[in-house]
């Protein structure tokens, strides 16, 4: 399986901020994407391909939440911060590509995702809503 860690825009949203800014002030792979309904999407990795290369060595898939890199979290924090500048509102999906279990939601402020992300760790199978 492959990790997916993706930030979701809200619908209609269209904006200055792209991919490769977001990648430039990361420091990640960052891709544009759609979603299925047809909403803008940012999907996060450290090289091109699945979201797996964010988290360390030797986590477990079925923990309930998985250890980030120090240039991950780093870089998600930016990222996050960035698109909260712009994006009043969007969500953040971290879920294993072909999971049988549907991610549980939650809402966060964007302060609490930005502390979370800062400490190393990223809730699991989690779709986080920011307002």
């Amino acid at each position: 399986m492959c990790l997916d860690l993706r930030v979701v825009l809200p619908e209609g949203s269209s904006g200055s901020l792209g991919a490769k800014r977001l990648s430039a002030l990361s420091g990640l792979h960052v891709t544009a994407v759609k979603t299925e309904a047809g909403r803008c999407a940012f999907h996060f990795a450290s090289d091109p391909g699945c979201s797996c290369g964010l988290l360390t060595p030797g986590f477990e898939i079925g923990a309930p939440a998985w250890p980030l890199t120090h240039r991950a979290s780093s870089g998600l924090v930016t990222a996050i911060q960035a698109i909260g500048a712009v994006y009043p509102s969007f969500s953040l999906s971290s879920a294993w590509l072909g999971a049988e279990e549907a991610p549980a939601r939650s809402t966060v402020s964007l302060a609490q995702l930005a502390e979370e992300l800062r400490s190393g760790t990223l809730k699991a199978n989690r779709v986080r809503l920011v307002s």
